[in-house]
């Protein structure tokens, strides 16, 4: 089930759609580490391991309550 919330409400490894248009995109990502410089949000996509969006605490996700939270996924030196 796909719940309309903020990254910030997201739980590290929880798998997220952004919103465009008021739906949610194809592309799949995962929400990782908070960057505290930038008060930016990592989001790694599932898919492809080059794309990587970093965004702000207040914008609008769909994260996928159905999956489960993918925390030690990822390729951060093994953790």
């Amino acid at each position: 089930m796909l719940k309309l919330t903020t990254v910030r409400e997201v739980p590290f490894g929880a798998t997220v759609h952004l919103v465009r248009s008021g739906e949610p995109t194809s592309t799949t990502y995962v929400r990782r580490a908070y960057d505290r410089s930038d008060r930016t949000y990592d989001l790694d996509s599932w898919d492809d391991i080059n794309k990587q969006v970093f965004a702000k605490g207040s914008r609008l996700v769909f994260w996928d309550t159905d999956m489960p939270l993918t925390t030690n996924w990822g390729h951060y030196g093994g953790f």
